[in-house]
């Protein structure tokens, strides 16, 4: 615990990796150095000692192979709860938060293998501090907006740009009553941190690293397995 605050992560996980090329199984659980990605991103938290549970939303189909295959297989033990996602990430997040009893939800990308612990704690003590809060970077790349017609109509600064990474952490019911909103109104984002912010609430931004990437193509398992060596 944290501050006598029950920390928990969700990882998605029941997503397919359309962008993955010709990939035959889903993205997370491709290996990389004979391991399933999932699993290297779920032993990220286990060893996270601010960390005490996590909850894996996984499809149908891979519930047992999740369970035996990797979290039993790895000896998980932090992995108190296995639920059957959804068909977008936001229902399968949804899932693992009604069976959550955690004070502070943290919701990290299951691709995403190469978090720190040191970014887990900073993120996790900014969240108890303002109530929401993201890892994020700033673009390397000067990045400009188009017109309808494909030409560059603005330069923007990064001063104010920054991409933003997971884990994105929540106190419960914040994320609780931001889900329940986004599900009322019908209305699907791209990420928890853009939920929050239809309901008003500010979330502050932790610094990350650009180590921390997300395996969403062929060309991200090339950098992935270079980490790893």
């Amino acid at each position: 615990m944290y501050n006598n605050k029950k920390i928990e992560v969700i990882i998605p996980a029941a997503g397919i990796g359309k962008r993955m090329g010709n990939a035959t199984v889903a993205k997370q659980f491709i290996e990389i150095g004979g391991k399933p990605i999932l699993a290297h991103t779920i032993q990220k938290f286990q060893d996270a000692d601010i960390i005490d549970s996590i909850c894996i939303c996984a499809a149908p189909d891979m519930l047992d192979f999740v369970r035996h295959k990797i979290v039993n297989e790895y000896s998980l033990t932090k992995v108190v709860r296995i639920v059957l996602g959804g068909k977008e990430r936001q229902d399968s997040v949804y899932e693992g938060l009604k069976k959550s009893v955690g004070d502070m939800i943290l919701v990290h990308d299951a691709v995403r293998p190469f978090i720190a612990e040191s970014q887990i704690n900073s993120l996790v003590m900014a969240c108890d501090q303002f109530g929401a809060a993201a890892l994020g970077v700033r673009p390397k790349d000067t990045i400009k907006m188009e017109t309808d017609d494909g030409f560059i109509m603005q330069t923007l600064s990064r001063d104010q740009l920054w991409s933003i990474q997971t884990p994105q952490a929540f106190e419960s019911q914040i994320l609780r009553t931001a889900f329940e909103s986004a599900i009322e109104d019908k209305f699907f984002g791209t990420d928890e941190c853009m939920l929050v912010e239809r309901i008003g609430k500010k979330i502050r931004i932790v610094e990350g690293v650009y180590s921390n990437i997300k395996i969403t193509t062929s060309e991200d398992m090339i950098s992935a397995r270079q980490f790893l060596i």
